[in-house]
């Protein structure tokens, strides 16, 4: 155990969606709030959602290597441990708050970005529950998404 140095490394699933744009960081959180249900995404709900908010970025790709792309971040996202789950589901939260973490947005961006993510109550401001929530939902995704293991 110890702390590794120098620059994290992120896995290869993961890097099609690295240093994304503000504005395709919004366009993602907007795609998830009118496709998903809930909280949760499952796979084609991700898929629909990159294919909405990121269909010009990827446009030198074709439509079956989005898919791809979709189907390997989302096996990073997913935690579940048994076959037999009828509806796995990642956690939308998590999944925004890390895509704007890895984003090629400032600083400053991704703060307001992450603090509107989970003031959930939308006081403008962050309540212990909500600031709970958002460390271990940027805790979960980043290590997720990390190369270690």
């Amino acid at each position: 155990m110890g702390q590794a140095i120098g620059k994290p490394r992120i896995h290869p699933s993961a890097l099609p969606f690295t240093n994304l744009p503000y504005s395709l960081v919004v366009s993602l959180g907007q795609g998830v709030y009118e496709v998903a249900e809930g909280f949760g995404l499952d796979e084609d709900e991700l898929k629909k959602i990159i294919q909405i908010s990121l269909h010009e970025y990827f446009s030198r790709m074709s439509e079956s290597s989005i898919d791809d792309c979709s189907d390997a971040l989302f096996a990073l996202f997913n935690t579940a441990t048994s076959v037999e789950s009828k509806e796995v589901l990642i956690d939308s939260l998590e999944f925004l708050a890390t895509i704007c973490i890895i984003s090629g947005m400032q600083t400053d961006e991704k703060i307001g970005f992450i603090f509107n993510l989970f003031d959930l109550n939308e006081s403008e401001k962050l309540n212990i529950n909500e600031v709970t929530l958002a460390f271990r939902a940027l805790a979960s995704g980043t290590t997720k998404i990390s190369a270690m293991s």
